[in-house]
């Protein structure tokens, strides 16, 4: 059928899902990006299995061959700014909880238990998760 869709790459980063859409969308390749309203700055798209990036199967070879022109699928590292960043702000959402809590178990008698509850801050702290996306292109006349 001349609808049918084929997956081009999963990845867990709608940054990434987002760039390589618009790469192969100015090509002239329409590209239905899967998964695309999950959560953007959460765990939740690696839970429910990435952004699955598709494009329809008469096209998939010469996405493929943008996407190797590109270099996407080869040139991939974790982005250490990002991490710092995370932990930037985990240390001081936590920080302020704990100095907060702090406070008011000294000054208006809190149960100590309170304070234990600043460690649940970190669970609300958002985060973008990084990992190297999967990629299904076409054999290439070359391999």
């Amino acid at each position: 059928m001349s609808h049918d869709l084929a997956t081009i790459a999963i990845v867990v980063s709608r940054v990434e899902a987002l760039c390589l859409a618009d790469m192969l969308n100015a090509e002239g390749i329409a590209v239905y990006i899967g998964g695309y309203h999950h959560g953007t700055v959460q765990v939740i798209p690696i839970t429910l299995g990435g952004y699955r990036l598709m494009v329809p199967a008469t096209q998939h070879g010469q996405a493929s061959d943008l996407i190797r022109e590109a270099g996407v699928e080869s040139n991939w590292s974790f982005n250490r700014d990002v991490q710092r960043a995370g932990i930037r702000v985990l240390s001081i959402s936590v920080g302020l909880h704990a100095g907060f809590a702090t406070l008011g178990a000294i000054f208006s008698g809190l149960p100590l238990g309170v304070l234990a509850m600043f460690f649940l801050v970190g669970l609300q702290v958002p985060l973008s998760p990084q990992a190297r996306g999967d990629y299904y292109l076409s054999r290439n006349d070359e391999d």
